[in-house]
């Protein structure tokens, strides 16, 4: 990890948007066109979870030595992250993409206040700009959305039955529990990175993606044992090229999230302060 010490951090912050903005195209575009029911959630999920835990491990040089306090903290960091995620691609798939993503932003809010009141943190002028931004987005939003608002996806929880708008109490309940669970990601992490077990960070976010993914793929068994395997998938490619482009998007996926969960996690405030974190 210590050649990322030389990448400037407007680069790496320019990365972890682009990964942010994939992860969020390619979500959308699953729901939207390949499935939105829970069992295409799951083998989503999955794939892409297992995606980045390898990704993590191998950059790792594939050591996973790590400490029972940061294998606990991964076990419930990976818990947590199944949250976030089922309910994330939720949100997309019954109501608005732009504005779940707006929201969903605000997780930032939850570790940045926590680390300010208990561990008396300095809000910098980077996270103070990020946070404006935010509002920004949700204002220019919010003016966005004065035009009509065509129908929404399919309720994938409950009986079938269509959504009449795409800003319903389902999706805004839906929205602030992944942003809820997003946050207190950040939170765990924040109370790892106060540890003395710091230096672990990697080998805990690959185990919490490999909880993540073993969650999904056994709650993809149970939905294949209840329904047939043919229940996965609502719209399922049917030529060769659209299943390898499937295939590809869903691995791309897997890499924006790990790309997306490292940089959020990694304290770059010096060239020494990351190479503690990243060694």
């Amino acid at each position: 990890m210590e050649f990322l010490a030389y990448i400037p951090v407007p680069i790496l912050l320019i990365i972890g948007i682009a990964a942010n903005v994939g992860s969020g195209v390619i979500n959308r575009y699953y729901t939207k066109s390949v499935s939105n029911g829970m069992g295409g959630f799951y083998l989503f999920l999955m794939i892409t979870s297992y995606v980045s835990a390898v990704c993590i491990w191998a950059v790792t040089g594939f050591d996973m030595k790590i400490s029972a306090y940061s294998g606990i903290m991964a076990l419930i960091q990976g818990v947590v992250m199944v949250l976030s995620a089922t309910f994330v691609l939720y949100s997309i798939a019954v109501g608005p993409w732009a504005y779940t993503t707006v929201i969903t932003s605000f997780s930032m809010l939850i570790p940045t206040l926590i680390g300010t009141v208990i561990w008396h943190e300095h809000i910098d002028a980077l996270t103070i700009a990020g946070i404006v931004l935010v509002a920004v987005s949700i204002v220019l939003s919010v003016q966005k959305s004065k035009k009509p608002l065509p129908e929404s996806a399919e309720a994938v929880l409950d009986a079938p039955q269509i959504v009449k708008s795409k800003v319903s109490a389902k999706w805004f309940v839906a929205v602030i529990v992944a942003t809820i669970a997003t946050g207190g990601m950040g939170v765990i992490q924040k109370v790892h990175q106060k540890s003395e077990f710091r230096a672990e960070l990697l080998p805990m976010l690959a185990i919490s993606f490999a909880v993540m993914g073993t969650v999904f793929a056994m709650l993809s068994v149970i939905h294949i044992l209840k329904f047939g395997k043919n229940s996965l998938l609502d719209n399922p490619p049917q030529t060769k090229s659209g299943k390898t482009l499937l295939f590809t998007l869903i691995i791309v996926a897997g890499l924006c999230g790990m790309i997306k969960y490292a940089l959020k996690i990694i304290q770059i405030k010096t060239r020494e302060g990351f190479y503690n974190v990243g060694k």
